[in-house]
């Protein structure tokens, strides 16, 4: 389970150094979407502006791609 931003961070973090993006995208302020029971997290160029979002299953912790912002779309925004 994903209980805490903290939580939420980490599978992010761990994420973007997957997809090659952790030097270029930062971490906006993760939020509960207690409906659907995900975390959204807003993924930042460095100088602050949304580029997209990563949505993670609370209950489960898996990334919902479906949901999220496609990678090709995140390089494009960043720079």
């Amino acid at each position: 389970m994903v209980k805490t931003v903290a939580d939420s961070k980490s599978i992010t973090k761990e994420w973007l150094d997957a997809q090659g993006l952790s030097q270029s995208v930062s971490l906006g302020l993760p939020e509960i979407d207690d409906r659907y029971h995900v975390w959204r997290v807003p993924l930042k160029r460095k100088r602050g502006e949304k580029v997209g979002e990563l949505v993670i299953d609370a209950q489960t912790s898996e990334l919902l791609l479906d949901k999220s912002t496609d990678v090709p779309i995140i390089e494009a925004r960043r720079s």
